[in-house]
């Protein structure tokens, strides 16, 4: 055939879009996004690993500030218990109706019993501000890395040599799955000759490969279905 005169094997054949798709790509994916899950990485770029830092060193400032109003509030009884809600994607203060006079901040809410105010201490404003600006940055800076890595995936042609590449993939894993169940079943390609008749050959006779077009019946001696195999051989690997 084709494969034969060029001198590649069929496997080489089916691998081959595998080699159009750039080097670097996988460490790039690796390098950016957790595999497995996809998350991007504070590493997948330098913005977006400072962005983080900062939203860090924020949120441990603000569980600090409220830790230390929570507890007093609690103290001082003006709050069920010492505790931190978030409302409004804001951290505040559960408090009791009628001690928000003792806190100076904002009013988030209130419960559905109206028993008790969320607030949010004066001091926690600027430190609820700067986490929403720096998740809004974080955001943008996420989208763009995923937008690089896409325009490295797609290519210069849209992505249809990553579609060959997949097409590709499957191929060669059909290609080591048939193999593999060949092995475990012992089984071997099944080969059409021509009867050798009063010669008494029994090789494939390329001068008379015409006439095995003319079989009626092929005749098996000693077939048995694999399925009827199984319970004989070992397990699947």
């Amino acid at each position: 055939g084709d494969d034969e005169a060029s001198g590649r094997c069929p496997l080489t054949r089916l691998g081959e879009p595998l080699a159009a798709i750039p080097a670097g790509l996988a460490p790039e994916i690796r390098r950016c996004l957790a595999i497995p899950g996809g998350a991007v990485l504070d590493h997948a770029s330098p913005a977006l690993a400072a962005v983080r830092a900062e939203r860090r060193d924020v949120e441990v400032d603000l569980r600090t500030l409220l830790t230390k109003k929570a507890a007093y509030m609690a103290q001082k009884n003006f709050a069920e218990r010492a505790q931190i809600v978030n409302r409004l994607g804001r951290e505040c203060i559960p408090v009791k109706a009628g001690a928000q006079s003792e806190m100076a901040g904002v009013v988030l809410g209130a419960s559905g019993s109206g028993a008790t105010l969320f607030k949010e201490p004066a001091e926690a404003v600027p430190l609820n501000n700067r986490l929403l600006e720096l998740a809004a940055a974080e955001e943008a800076e996420v989208e763009k890395v995923l937008r690089a890595l896409t325009r490295l995936t797609m290519g210069d042609d849209s992505g249809a040599a990553l579609r060959r590449a997949v097409e590709a993939l499957g191929q060669l894993d059909l290609a080591a799955a048939r193999a593999g169940h060949a092995a475990w079943l012992g089984a071997h390609p099944a080969r059409l000759v021509v009867d050798g008749g009063s010669d008494g050959g029994d090789g494939i006779d390329s001068g008379k490969a015409s006439d095995a077009t003319s079989f009626e019946a092929v005749n098996l001696p000693g077939m048995q279905h694999p399925l009827l195999l199984q319970r004989y051989l070992p397990p699947l690997p």
